[in-house]
């Protein structure tokens, strides 16, 4: 079996793209003033974050695409609460409507 470079370079983008969201997560942890303001920040950073991953698919060697805009929605729900994955969702939702990939 050989290896597809073009595989890991898509494995790599995605990696970058949530060491970004890691990073930007610390910096609003210690930004937001209140609860409020952060779960608004963070529903803000996952759901670009989604957005992007969304955009920067994985396709495997068999040929079957997998998206990494999944993953940072369910981060949500873990750190920011419903709020903030109610915001990614819907910035999420709206990035795939506007693609024309929605079901």
């Amino acid at each position: 079996m050989e290896l597809n470079t073009a595989w890991i370079l898509q494995f790599l983008q995605n990696i970058c793209l949530f060491a970004a969201i890691v990073l930007c997560y610390r910096e609003i942890i210690h930004v937001a003033r209140n609860e409020r303001q952060r779960n608004l920040l963070l529903g803000l950073l996952f759901g670009t974050g989604a957005a992007l991953g969304m955009m920067l698919p994985l396709v495997s060697m068999s040929n079957h695409g997998v998206d990494a805009g999944l993953l940072p929605i369910g981060l949500s729900a873990l750190f920011g609460g419903p709020v903030a994955t109610l915001i990614a969702t819907v910035i999420a939702e709206w990035l795939r409507w506007k693609t024309g990939d929605a079901p």
